[in-house]
């Protein structure tokens, strides 16, 4: 199984939501979502999931955005999708209370275990029963410490400075975790998708326009090829970057007999095709729908095109 993390930013919220609307996100992949405020694009993620009867995870006690000082998630428990989750750390004694109270037992929770100073809490916490997954970051004392069943997590992103940096090194190792992670005793892998661990709250005007594509290679290890705009001056003509950059995206795309296509890589390619720029928040979106549907197929036993 698949567990990628993400904030909770509307870009992501879409790529879920369109996902799942369209029976394009495997069963075999769980979001974990850490929101960073309730909004009615949530909601909507939340309706459509449980019309799909698609589980996702949901933190209760975020450490990011305008909810990581508010317990009012807690109120989101009336939805037969959600699996209740938690990150160990400070205040997750008290939130596993707060859902004790509502009648979710620690059987019923997702725990995400990503700091070596809250293991104690952990082994307090699920001393008797064991959590419905452990999501363990890849630290050797973490991993020895966790309960199963646990799941492999680390961030594969490699974040780069600036979008222009990616130009250095533009196709690299990206994971192999989904080839081995059964045999070494894990009920699945998650990461942090092409979005990366870093959480800012604003975006601002790139110099340079970046699309991000993982693929499997031959030995079906995971890589991501980085796809960057060459006019990086200044800020201006930030279409005319896009452009530039899923102009090269489409040659690549075309040079390679067995990169699988996707819903939204097609989509990327017909903005090249048509010369359209869908602006910065969709490539993001539509780069992590190619990345999870990727996964799924993967998953569901089709590894290539």
């Amino acid at each position: 199984m698949y567990f990628p993390y993400f904030r909770g930013r509307m870009y992501e919220l879409l790529a879920l939501k369109e996902l799942v609307a369209d029976g394009k996100l495997s069963n075999s992949i769980i979001p974990i979502i850490e929101p960073i405020k309730l909004t009615s694009t949530f909601n909507n993620l939340l309706t459509t999931f449980d019309a799909a009867d698609h589980k996702l995870a949901i933190v209760y006690n975020p450490e990011v955005g305008d909810l990581s000082d508010s317990s009012d998630g807690i109120e989101l428990m009336d939805n037969n999708c959600v699996i209740p989750s938690i990150l160990v750390n400070k205040s997750a004694i008290s939130t596993v209370a707060a859902l004790k109270s509502q009648g979710i037992q620690e059987k019923d929770i997702l725990a995400v275990l990503n700091k070596r100073d809250f293991i104690e809490t952990y082994q307090t916490l699920f001393d008797t029963d064991s959590p419905k997954y452990t999501i363990a970051s890849k630290d050797r004392q973490i991993l020895r410490k966790a309960k199963s069943p646990k799941v492999l997590f680390d961030d594969k992103f490699s974040k780069r400075e600036k979008n222009a940096d990616y130009l250095k090194e533009d196709d690299e190792f990206f994971s192999e975790d989904h080839l081995y992670y059964s045999e070494e005793g894990f009920e699945g892998f998650g990461d942090y998708s092409i979005i990366g661990n870093e959480y800012n709250e604003g975006g601002f005007a790139p110099r340079a326009v970046a699309i991000h594509i993982v693929y499997f290679a031959k030995n079906n290890e995971l890589r991501i090829h980085h796809f960057v705009s060459d006019s990086n001056f200044d800020i201006s003509d930030v279409a005319g970057k896009f452009n530039e950059a899923v102009l090269k995206l489409q040659k690549w795309y075309s040079s390679q007999s067995e990169i699988q296509l996707t819903y939204a890589l097609q989509l990327l390619l017909n903005h090249a095709e048509e010369g359209t720029y869908p602006g910065l928040p969709t490539i993001k979106k539509l780069s992590m729908m190619h990345h999870m549907e990727l996964i799924g197929k993967y998953l569901g036993g089709s590894k290539k095109g």
